[in-house]
Order: structure tokens, then sequence, then C-alpha cells
């Protein structure tokens, strides 16, 4: 399909033209200066602390706890081993001074490494939903969320 032929080169589509077309200027010299790098990193820093407001109004909050075990045990069980890459950047999550869902928001995520993923959680009751809105680094990263069955 000719270039032009694309969805992204109709012009402004999704209610885009009822942007702040200052903003997007300035946006399309940032890319044309210091690339795309650049953009990405001034969008996440702008929406980071909103979009992880979002979920403590849920009656949810972070802890520095990295250990998915703690949604089901005391202690470390090793249920993390050999998930580094899909636990990138994670917290456990309380509601109710209980432990309520592990948030992670890897870069990527491998087939393999997903399946692991999937049976680690049935092996020990858990489920994950995976969204593409994440906080950490957004447009970057997206969402796994871990919470008991």
């Amino acid at each position: 399909m000719p270039k032009d032929e694309s969805r992204y080169y109709f012009g402004p589509h999704l209610g885009q033209e009822k942007l702040n077309q200052t903003a997007i200027n300035i946006l399309k010299d940032e890319l044309e200066t210091n690339g795309l790098d650049a953009v990405d990193r001034i969008y996440a820093s702008v929406v980071q602390k909103e979009k992880f407001e979002l979920y403590k109004k849920q009656g949810i909050h972070p802890t520095m706890g990295r250990c998915i075990c703690k949604l089901k045990y005391r202690q470390c069980k090793g249920l993390c081993n050999y998930l580094s890459g899909t636990l990138d950047h994670g917290e456990l999550w309380y509601k109710d001074n209980q432990p309520y869902k592990y948030i992670a928001q890897p870069y990527h995520i491998s087939k393999k490494a997903l399946d692991k993923l999937s049976k680690r959680c049935e092996e020990h009751n858990l489920t994950y939903e995976v969204f593409g809105d994440s906080y950490h680094f957004s447009g970057a990263t997206f969402v796994i969320e871990i919470m008991n069955k």
C-alpha cells in the first residue's frame, strides 16, 4: 500500500483537529531538532504523574515491594525467578492494607516470557491483564497487572 493510502497520512483524525496547534508545532520542531526519543521523553514526563494518580484513585497505593510472591505468600517463593524483563518497573500495590495487585511496566515481552508468566500465574492461582497505557515512560511501555484470581 502506498504511504498516502495509510490512515496516518490523511491529516487530522481521531479528534486531533481539536488539539492545541501550538503544542503540536512545538513537538514537531523538537522532533526535527532532537529526534523521536526526545519527543517520547517529553510526552512521558508530562503524563507520568497524572497516569500514576489514576491508579491511586482506585483506592490502591504503591509500595516499594518488588516481588509478586507477596500477592499470595508472606515471603518470596521465587515466582519472579526468570521473569525479570516481564516484571520490569514493577511495584506491589495495596488496597485495604492487603497486597492487591502487582503492576509491571515492561518495554516488550516475548511469547516465551508471556508463556512463563501464564504458567506461573496458573500454578499459583493468579491472573493478569495487559494494557497499553502505562505511567512509566508512557508511550514506550505497557502495563501488566497481576492479581489473585
